[in-house]
């Protein structure tokens, strides 16, 4: 499959004519899916954590990532611990990483890889990223068997699924900017003087 990137752009005015309905349907779809599963209204000095909106309280962005990474690990390690034993095989190595444009990845050498900010989603929603990718331990594929595993151990795999359609790019967000502007956030008033004896 050529890339998008390595189209000309005389390429891409037919491409939009032969699947241009189909373009629509998707943008609909997920204009669709944004209004009915609406993430936690945030501030731009909050970020979603478990899916609820927190205040930012971190110097900087570079400390705010590395709470973010232990509190993933911490996350991914417990389901994990939970997950594996049903399923009778152990990732070999697990790595927390920043992709862009994966939530997950499990290699053919048994290592599973997470995006850290798969910490950011409602539980149930990394619970599901987490089954997705150690099912994948035991059917490296989408086969029926696959999702068979993935239901049997996360029934609700279509809300999870529906989630981070709908709100994962609120997942991505940039924390340089975050801390910036929880820097500039009203503060919470100061009490006021105890009256005088």
């Amino acid at each position: 499959m050529i890339q998008p990137a390595a189209r000309r752009r005389l390429d891409i005015a037919p491409l939009f004519v032969e699947h241009g309905r189909w373009v629509l349907r998707q943008l609909d779809r997920v204009a669709r899916l944004r209004t009915a599963h609406p993430a936690a209204q945030r501030q731009p000095h909050q970020i979603l954590l478990r899916g609820d909106a927190v205040t930012v309280s971190h110097p900087t962005a570079r400390a705010l990532e590395a709470w973010l990474k232990r509190e993933a690990r911490i996350a991914i390690d417990r389901e994990l611990a939970l997950i594996t034993p049903l399923l009778g095989v152990t990732p070999r190595r697990v790595f927390l990483r920043s992709q862009r444009t994966m939530w997950g990845s499990c290699s053919t050498r048994g290592n599973v890889s997470f995006n850290w900010r798969c910490v950011m989603a409602p539980d149930h929603v990394l619970r599901y990223l987490v089954v997705h990718e150690a099912a994948h331990l035991l059917h490296p594929n989408h086969s029926p068997r696959y999702w068979e595993v993935v239901r049997r151990l996360h029934p609700d795999v279509e809300s999870a699924k529906r989630w981070l359609t709908a709100n994962g790019h609120h997942l991505m967000v940039d924390l340089d900017a975050v801390v910036a502007a929880a820097r500039w956030a009203p503060q919470p008033p100061l009490p006021s003087p105890l009256p005088s004896p």
